[in-house]
């Protein structure tokens, strides 16, 4: 049992298919680890064959979520994303999804609630090592303990994917790919864009799983 994979089912967003077969983009590109025309490069499929492209979309998306679900953390980069954190009374945080860009720190010391903005010369953003895992120190001070006493609004994860991610992404893809073509040429009739995509264990190398298990939160 892989934490991630075999106790989750990902479901493809439907697809708006028009008259003559062609659709919109269905590529969420909130999440997106690759994009449609990487993959088809990577599967070797021309870009003037478009009848593949929705659900090669819905694959990227899939494997996208399941690579977060895995990994418990955002890969490709989303602006300004609110989190709290329980304070711990140490001057150091690890913030859920590096690396950390545009940071703003709010303290909470009261109840009801009411973070208080913090000067960007109070805290640092670590470098080297430490990015990696999202350390930010409190410059003289100490997050105070308690319950969701800090609020960290940044912009998380990734501007431009690693290559061992977007590479990892392709396969996975492209090993979904190659078990549903397999199981239309042993069909007579197979509903495939729209329908449901469950990535099994054999789906993800064990190589890449462990991969994205050392880039979980406190994995370093």
């Amino acid at each position: 049992f892989r934490m991630g994979i075999s106790d989750v089912t990902l479901y493809a967003q439907w697809a708006i298919v028009g008259g003559d077969g062609s659709s919109g983009s269905l590529l969420d590109d909130t999440i997106n680890i690759c994009d449609l025309e990487e993959l088809k490069r990577y599967l070797d499929i021309s870009e003037n064959v478009t009848t593949k492209d929705s659900r090669l979309e819905e694959i990227i998306n899939a494997v996208s979520k399941n690579f977060e679900s895995i990994s418990n953390r955002y890969w490709k980069q989303r602006l300004q994303v609110s989190e709290y954190y329980d304070g711990d009374g140490t001057d150091w945080l690890l913030l859920d999804n590096p690396p950390v860009a545009n940071l703003k720190i709010y303290i909470n010391s009261s109840t009801p609630r009411s973070y208080t903005v913090q000067t960007n010369s109070n805290y640092i953003i670590c470098t080297g090592r430490d990015a990696e895992i999202g350390k930010v120190f409190f410059d003289g001070d100490v997050f105070e303990k308690g319950v969701k006493t800090v609020k960290a609004v940044y912009d998380a994860g990734f501007a431009t994917i690693p290559y061992n991610i977007k590479r990892a992404c392709l396969i996975v893809c492209a090993n979904i790919w190659s078990r549903e073509i397999d199981k239309i040429k042993h069909a007579q009739s197979v509903t495939v864009q729209g329908s449901s995509i469950t990535i099994s264990e054999k789906d993800i190398p064990t190589d890449i799983y462990d991969m994205l298990i050392r880039y979980r939160k406190g994995a370093f």
